[in-house]
């Protein structure tokens, strides 16, 4: 039995560095794609091409509204997890999750090898 509290607190810790990924990419990708947006807008406004900088200014507010999405997606995952607590007998999920909605770095061990 043991085993398997291992494997769930292996998953939930391989989940974590796959959201800090994903929040780490957004992050990546909002700069890239607001310094493009500004350069394009810069080139259309000087050609005058009003379409030119309306796409850019698009491209820069979509760009905020999905890191934003991805931002809050670790508050979501830890809803879901806390959920999900019934369903699993003998893991803490959320102490496994905590780390993701600012909980600090907390994981439970199997109730067989607490002292």
């Amino acid at each position: 039995m043991e085993g398997l509290f291992q494997l769930t607190n292996l998953e939930f810790q391989l989940a974590r560095i796959f959201v800090q990924l994903v929040v780490g990419g957004a992050i990546a990708l909002l700069a890239i794609n607001v310094a493009r947006g500004a350069f394009s807008a810069q080139v259309a406004n000087t050609i005058g091409n009003a379409v030119g900088v309306s796409q850019a200014w698009a491209n820069i507010i979509t760009s905020i509204f999905l890191f934003a999405i991805a931002a809050l997606s670790p508050i979501v995952i830890g809803a879901i997890a806390d959920g999900m607590r019934t369903y699993v007998e003998g893991t803490d999920l959320i102490s496994n999750i905590a780390p993701f909605v600012g909980y600090g770095d907390t994981y439970v061990t199997a109730p067989e090898a607490v002292p």
